[in-house]
């Protein structure tokens, strides 16, 4: 029998969001695959300076090559009305009166 085990970590542009990834792939090491979500907050453009620019980040990158997938920014907009609603946004997707996604 295989079994994969995916450890999934979400990022966000402020510093030291990376910091937890990195202590779990020191215990965990090889012995699983990586996905990071990049979570972009508020803004289309972020850097997310601890994952690329930090040795450790730059090692994790190297050692583990991690999957990653990019989380969109929510539109204010779509914030509100989704605190109104009491909607998550994997619900309100289907509702194209809330604009959901910052593109």
């Amino acid at each position: 029998m295989k079994v994969e085990v995916v450890a999934v970590g979400s990022i966000t542009p402020y510093p030291g969001s990376a910091g937890g990834i990195f202590d779990w792939a020191a215990v965990f090491q090889d012995h699983c695959k990586y996905l990071i979500a990049k979570n972009m907050m508020h803004s289309k453009i972020a850097h997310f300076s601890d994952y690329y620019d930090s040795k450790s980040g730059q090692h994790f990158r190297k050692s583990y090559f991690p999957y990653e997938v990019k989380i969109p920014t929510l539109l204010q907009e779509a914030m509100q009305q989704l605190a109104r609603t009491g909607l998550r946004p994997s619900l309100a997707w289907e509702d194209k009166s809330i604009p959901i996604l910052l593109y």
